[in-house]
């Protein structure tokens, strides 16, 4: 049997709270969720925009009432509220 000779140190993380939604799978678990939309330039005035995600279809993502296109989308978080 082999022993470990020397000390080590393990370290375990997880994607965070805040997680980045990347794949189609991630929005659908994700739906119904406040999210973070971070735009490459503002939309309306906003270069920001939180709510509920309600659909995400690999060209749009809805967020509340708001049909938002991907190419416009630096990424999207979960939203967290302290």
């Amino acid at each position: 049997r082999d022993l470990i000779r020397t000390s080590y140190i393990l370290e375990v993380s997880s994607p965070g709270l805040d997680r980045e939604l990347k794949k189609p799978k991630d929005f659908q678990r994700e739906q119904g969720k406040l999210v973070d939309v971070s735009l490459f330039a503002p939309l309306d005035g906003e270069k920001v925009i939180t709510g509920q995600l309600k659909s995400y279809d690999g060209e749009n993502v809805t967020v509340d009432e708001r049909v938002i296109p991907m190419d416009k989308v630096a990424k999207v978080n979960l939203h967290i509220d302290f």
